[in-house]
């Protein structure tokens, strides 16, 4: 694995925890219930944000293991 691509992984590891964070503040102050439009808003675009980065993430690993088996076998 290249230095870049762990830094990329690092990258997305701290953004997902990052936006995690801003989803759970935003439930902790409005909670689950009733809340104004624009903080459903910001859930989404936070939520799709974590999604994305996830997703990102997981190709990334998948790409590093299909290396390091091409490697060893």
């Amino acid at each position: 694995m290249t230095d870049k691509t762990q830094e990329k992984i690092e990258s997305l590891q701290r953004m997902i925890t990052l936006n995690q964070g801003r989803v759970d503040s935003l439930i902790q102050k409005h909670g689950h219930g009733c809340r104004p439009s624009y903080v459903s808003e910001e859930l989404c675009h936070y939520g799709e944000r974590v999604e994305r980065y996830k997703h990102e993430l997981n190709r990334l690993n998948d790409c590093r293991w299909l290396r390091l088996n091409e490697l060893y076998s």
